[in-house]
């Protein structure tokens, strides 16, 4: 509001009133402008979804996110549990990890397979439900050699998602939305309204420039009758 002030430096009443619509109904655009991106935004992540690309990097993000934390589970506990029900929920989520790693689509299969070799040399080694130390610690290294390789992955996947995310965003624009049209109808009657309030803005200078002395007097006059009668 203050910049509408500034810009067009109201000296009268009347032109104080339209400068202070025209701030009012600009907030309204800026606003308008907010809600449309976002809608546009929440579209293109709905058609983004809906495509292999975008499945292909989920697949491969929740794949690190689980390898991740097997890797970080045995750099934190570098002694193994002496409980067997410990021991035996570790094991049961590598078999889980090792499970989401095969349904990882273009995952080489001897990335996997280190992983897979490394369980079997714990479970092998294990004595009285207990894991063998240098076993776990094997297995917590090929978990960081499976991460490591998810993170190259990401990164490729992640890349060529840009492309198909620009293509789409392009195509959006132009996809049937109701609530887009709605915005696009709210816009048009403020910037209507706005040029509406601009051209009156001008013909209520145009007045007060052209006005006699007698008429601006007589103006006067009348702003002290309606203070007596208010």
């Amino acid at each position: 509001m203050d910049s509408w002030f500034v810009t067009l430096t109201p000296t009268t009443m009347p032109e104080a009133a339209i400068v202070a619509q025209l701030g009012d109904q600009s907030w309204k655009l800026e606003r308008l402008s907010r809600l449309e991106n976002n809608r546009l935004c929440a579209r293109l992540e709905e058609e983004l979804e809906k495509t292999e690309n975008f499945q292909l990097v989920v697949h491969t993000r929740r794949a690190l996110e689980a390898i991740s934390s097997l890797a970080e589970t045995v750099d934190a506990i570098r002694v193994p549990w002496t409980e067997p029900e410990m021991t035996e929920a570790f094991l049961r989520g590598v078999e889980g990890t090792l499970a989401m790693l095969r349904e990882v689509p273009e995952l080489p299969e001897a990335i996997i397979q280190s992983l897979a070799t490394a369980l079997d040399q714990v479970r092998d080694t294990r004595k009285d439900g207990r894991l063998d130390r240098i076993a776990y610690e094997h297995l917590g290294n090929m978990a960081k050699l499976v991460r490591g390789s998810l993170t190259e992955k990401l990164a490729r996947e992640e890349a060529a998602l840009e492309p198909v995310r620009e293509r789409l965003a392009a195509e959006v624009l132009l996809l049937e939305d109701g609530d887009l049209k709605k915005l696009e109808r709210h816009r048009r009657l403020l910037e209507t309204s706005m040029q509406r309030q601009l051209d009156l803005l001008s013909q209520v200078r145009a007045r007060v420039v052209t006005a006699s002395p007698e008429i601006q007097a007589e103006a006067k006059e009348l702003r002290v009758k309606l203070r007596l009668v208010k």
